[in-house]
């Protein structure tokens, strides 16, 4: 986060546990989706969130709003803890967070009417009259680039782009400070994605907004994003400013973004980035023991060392707002410079 600004949101600690399993016969896994994860978004900022699938993201977008209460941890809204308020207290400040989901055609009630849609949150903390409800409507379509003659169709109408707009308006209509966005553009084509994307940053500079930015697309997440957070079997791994995208400390984030599609034919090869560790067992949330000490990437890591089988990494400052959890930085530094 930048000096001066005020932080919206700040994340402590959060970790969200689940029960997996045959049943008390066989004994129980514990799940860890979100494991001591603490971040923070200013206002107006934008903070990315890549990993890849399975890693906690979407648990961790939902555990914020307190969509999904939060094993343990804490959350703080506008200086106010959002953990321990009781639902009637929470309700009171949910206009203020909003979130867009990944399928908007699951978010809606094909049953009602695209006016009904966006300005349904309305009716829930605002009394107005029809005029002025209309009206609002009307304010909020224009907003994402629709006009009113969208207010009278179904959802069933409108194409994946279009469906899309409505969900952001309803997000927008309660004038939120901020926005959880979960992987807005993975049904969307490519072209409408571009057009989404330039979307929401005009949106944020007109509304002042905060966004915590979830997403695959780690190209989507450079453009809109100001700082990125890299998550692994529900940890941060590391925590980039836009301007270090390119340059990745942490092996796992060197890894994520070596999978990302290169323009330029010159530029492309097969060569990977490096070559993971062989294990007996297989990389998933049950088979790796990780739920103890250590470091959850050290069973794919070509440069562990004895301390990342002993204990857990801890994000640290290593230049400005660039945070690593890794213990062996000296010889990624010198694998990055090419010394070694």
């Amino acid at each position: 986060m930048k000096k001066g600004r005020y932080p919206v949101l700040e994340i402590r600690n959060m970790r969200k546990y689940y029960s997996a399993g045959i049943g008390w016969i066989f004994g129980r896994e514990i799940i860890k989706a979100v494991d001591d994860v603490s971040l923070t978004i200013a206002q107006g900022e934008t903070v990315g969130l890549v990993g890849e699938s399975g890693c906690g993201k979407s648990t961790f977008g939902r555990t914020v709003l307190l969509l999904e209460r939060p094993t343990s941890g804490q959350v703080w809204f506008d200086g106010t803890k959002l953990t321990g308020l009781s639902h009637r207290q929470l309700r009171l400040l949910r206009k203020h967070m909003q979130i867009v989901f990944q399928d908007s055609m699951s978010s809606f009630d094909t049953r009602f009417t695209i006016a009904e849609i966006i300005g349904e949150p309305l009716l829930n903390y605002e009394k107005l009259s029809k005029e002025a409800f209309k009206e609002r409507i009307k304010k909020v379509l224009d907003a994402v680039e629709l006009d009113e003659t969208f207010m009278g169709r179904y959802p069933g109408q409108l194409s994946g782009g279009q469906r899309q707009r409505v969900g952001i308006a309803r997000a927008l209509i309660l004038n939120p400070r901020l926005i959880i966005l979960d992987e807005p553009m993975s049904s969307l084509d490519v072209s409408v994605q571009a057009q989404i994307l330039n979307l929401l940053k005009k949106l944020k500079l007109r509304y002042g907004l905060a966004y915590l930015f979830i997403s695959h697309d780690l190209r989507a997440v450079e453009f809109l994003s100001d700082r990125i957070a890299v998550m692994y079997m529900g940890r941060v791994v590391e925590i980039l400013p836009k301007r270090s995208i390119n340059m990745p400390i942490h092996p796992y984030s060197r890894l994520l973004l070596s999978s990302v599609p290169v323009k330029h034919p010159c530029l492309r090869t097969n060569k990977p980035i490096y070559e993971t560790q062989k294990s007996e067992k297989e990389n998933t949330w049950i088979s790796i023991p990780w739920q103890g000490a250590g470091c959850a990437f050290r069973f794919r890591c070509p440069y562990v060392i004895k301390k990342c089988s002993e204990e857990r990494p801890e994000l640290l400052h290593i230049n400005g707002e660039h945070q690593v959890a890794c213990f062996n930085l000296s010889s990624q530094r010198r694998i990055i410079d090419g010394t070694n």
